[in-house]
């Protein structure tokens, strides 16, 4: 039953026991944060739960205040379905979510999970009440809201629809463990997006631990711009807090501009192989990390207007594979980015530089009251303050 749940999965906790006592009631092709081909995997035998994971890109940047996790993800057991996802962290508690690149054996529909958890809180579609019990498909909205977390949409339409299911669920424990307690009722709440062409990709953002009130007002002071969205580059800039995030998914790495709302210079990143790049165009702080851990250097150039900024990444080594680079500043008079190996890059100056644990293929970490992320090859992990 459980052969989703290392798969790309996130919870967003708000009250806290939104996930508690509710396994023999909830639908496990509906884990939360998962793309999922729907019940296109059978439950393993004991001995076959156990498989390594068939990518290696799976990771994490993180300046130790912000970060993203992203995912080149393959189904071991059945091989179902492949796809390319990215979870963004920004300030605020603005999580925006791409689905990419979606590849499937079969027919089964192609599903991307907001959440499962218990119905705690009316629910809001468009800021309209949704009527209980609810069993709704192919919707296209612009938001949801329910528990303190919304969620906003952009994509939504023929290609791309929006179910929610609401109502008591039954559960017995019998079924999922050696419990000989009587059944348990739940009413739960579940949210999902079907790919109905698989060519499409997938952009949304949650918003969680917000009232009703408070989510109207903050989803319109948001200003996130999608930059990229396709099976090279998956990237957005949110303009208020002058923070962009890029993943760079192709082995030979790529090239993405954008434009900073208060600056007329468009802003174009290059780096020579695949990367989780961090990028702040106020401060100029820089994260950076190689989420496939195969990568000793990795060479990032900065242009805006008429200047270049050359960036030499020495990247970590041994146990330390897949940790984040931070450097102050991408000014290549000013800054260098170093490995915690404790060897430099060449060319540059070298300045205050941070390494910021984000570290790739590690353990299950939960960000108390509000996040928890788990992905791929075993497993990933982001731990992350919220200001």
């Amino acid at each position: 039953m459980g052969v989703n749940l290392g798969s790309g999965t996130l919870y967003n906790y708000v009250q806290g026991d939104e996930y508690e006592d509710i396994h023999p009631d909830t639908d496990m092709d509906l884990i939360p944060g998962f793309t999922v081909a729907y019940k296109a995997t059978p439950a393993p035998k004991c001995a076959q739960v156990a498989k390594a994971g068939l990518e290696a890109f799976v990771g994490g940047a993180s300046t130790g205040k912000i970060g993203m996790a992203v995912m080149r993800y393959q189904s071991a057991h059945a091989k179902t379905i492949g796809y390319q996802k990215a979870y963004f962290f920004f300030p605020g508690n603005v999580q925006p979510v791409m689905v990419a690149k979606i590849s499937r054996t079969g027919t089964a529909p192609v599903y991307s999970v907001l959440d499962q958890k218990k119905r705690e809180d009316k629910v809001y579609v468009d800021d309209v009440e949704l009527a209980y019990p609810a069993s709704n498909t192919s919707l296209t909205p612009t938001s949801l809201w329910h528990s303190n977390v919304g969620y906003t949409f952009n994509d939504l339409g023929g290609k791309l629809g929006l179910s929610i299911k609401t109502g008591v669920q039954r559960g017995d424990w019998s079924k999922v463990g050696i419990s000989t307690q009587p059944p348990i009722y739940v009413d739960l709440f579940a949210a999902w997006i079907e790919h109905k062409d698989l060519n499409t990709p997938l952009t949304y953002v949650a918003y969680p631990g917000v009232t009703r009130e408070e989510f109207t007002s903050k989803r319109k002071a948001t200003s996130l711009k999608v930059i990229q969205k396709d099976v090279a580059i998956s990237a957005i800039y949110d303009a208020k807090n002058k923070v962009a995030m890029i993943s760079f998914w192709e082995a030979k790495g790529g090239k993405v501009t954008f434009t900073p709302e208060d600056k007329g210079s468009p802003v174009t990143v290059s780096i020579d192989g695949n990367a989780a790049v961090i990028l702040n165009s106020g401060t100029g702080e820089l994260a950076i990390s190689d989420p496939s851990q195969t990568l000793t250097n990795l060479a990032l150039t900065i242009v805006q207007g008429s200047e270049t900024n050359k960036v030499p990444i020495t990247l970590p080594k041994g146990g330390l594979l897949g940790k984040s680079i931070v450097t102050d500043s991408f000014s290549s008079k000013e800054a260098i980015a170093r490995g915690n190996n404790g060897e430099s890059g060449t060319g540059t100056k070298e300045s205050k530089s941070k390494d910021k644990s984000s570290a790739s293929h590690s353990a299950q970490v939960h960000a108390f009251g509000f996040v928890a992320v788990q992905l791929g090859l075993g497993s990933i992990a982001m731990l992350l303050s919220y200001l």
